[in-house]
């Protein structure tokens, strides 16, 4: 009797979201919500659809609108013909809200996962964004709902066919988030990756990472590219930068003269310039440290200099 009110609210969360979808089809507009025009670099494709129902479909309408601050994009597809199998037409369905704080975002994100946390066939998808989470009640619909910063997104097949792909589904989810270091030169490990010189550890503690630079000055950077779900504040997305060189030794240079420069490449922000770092020690042996603030997600050029000694790389910020 404990799990009622819980599917209960699942049950009304999914009525009011294709209730929605019912009003983006038909060409209406939700009370209160006005039309923008809007359109998010990256959403559902055709192709993503297709890949994901596993037939070719159609698109039958999308729309944007605007409440407060908060923007709204929705598309939905469907498939060409009913599928003979199942005796059913496969769709999809896939939103993006976009507020104006994390905070408010995570509140929306909050509210709808534990509503249905106790529903059936609701399982967490670590990786994807700052959060997201799965669910399906293996016969009808697939879902899956995720949050980056401030902005959430929602996919859903309401009909499963014989040809629904659940795996381009969780492919489409997990790659959302990282979708622009596909036009970013991103810097990526070489053939010949970069070892530093004793006592420093041949590979960087993380799995997931790679050094690159050479003796005189090197970094650790990400496997794929991306720093993702960053701290985001009114100042931007910050990270904290590590810097190597041979012989370091933080006794003799309380506040290394490191300056390290940022220009984001594709499209306008503030580019940055910080003077002067800390020092910082582990198991990763002795390194300077820069705190970066990144005005705006995308994909960034950053340079480091020290003593003669230059060191540049592209790394995508995801949203």
């Amino acid at each position: 009797m404990q799990n009622k009110p819980t599917i209960a609210r699942s049950v009304k969360f999914f009525t009011s979201f294709f209730l929605a979808w019912a009003l983006l089809i038909s060409g209406c507009s939700p009370i209160g919500k006005s039309s923008i025009d809007w359109k998010p670099e990256y959403n559902l494709s055709h192709q993503d659809a297709e890949q994901i129902l596993g037939e070719p479909a159609h698109l039958n309408d999308s729309s944007a609108s605007l409440v407060g601050k908060t923007k709204t994009y929705m598309v939905g597809y469907t498939a060409d013909t009913m599928d003979a199998a199942s005796g059913k037409t496969g769709g999809i369905g896939f939103l993006l809200r976009e507020f104006d704080t994390i905070r408010d975002a995570s509140h929306y994100y909050e509210s709808i996962r534990k509503a249905n946390e106790e529903a059936p066939g609701v399982e967490p998808l670590p990786g994807v964004g700052d959060a997201a989470y799965f669910h399906s009640d293996g016969k009808n619909f697939l879902f899956i709902m995720s949050r980056s910063g401030n902005k959430v997104f929602v996919i859903k097949v309401n009909r499963i066919t014989s040809h629904t792909n659940k795996d381009a589904l969780l492919a489409f989810a997990r790659a959302f988030w990282q979708k622009g270091t596909l036009s970013c030169p991103i810097t990526r490990p070489g053939a010949a990756p970069f070892t530093p010189p004793s006592p420093y550890p041949a590979t960087p503690s993380a799995a997931d990472e790679f050094w690159y630079g050479a003796r005189n000055l090197w970094t650790t950077l990400p496997t794929d590219g991306a720093w993702s779900a960053l701290p985001h504040s009114e100042d931007g997305y910050a990270q904290k930068i590590f810097w190597w060189r041979e012989g370091d030794d933080p006794g003799t240079e309380p506040s290394p003269e490191l300056t390290v420069v940022g220009r984001l490449i594709d499209a306008p922000a503030p580019s940055f310039i910080i003077s002067g770092a800390t020092n910082a020690s582990g198991d990763f042996g002795s390194a300077m440290l820069v705190g970066v603030s990144f005005p705006a997600p995308g994909c960034w050029e950053i340079t480091g200099r020290y003593q003669g000694n230059e060191l540049s790389f592209m790394v995508w910020i995801a949203p």
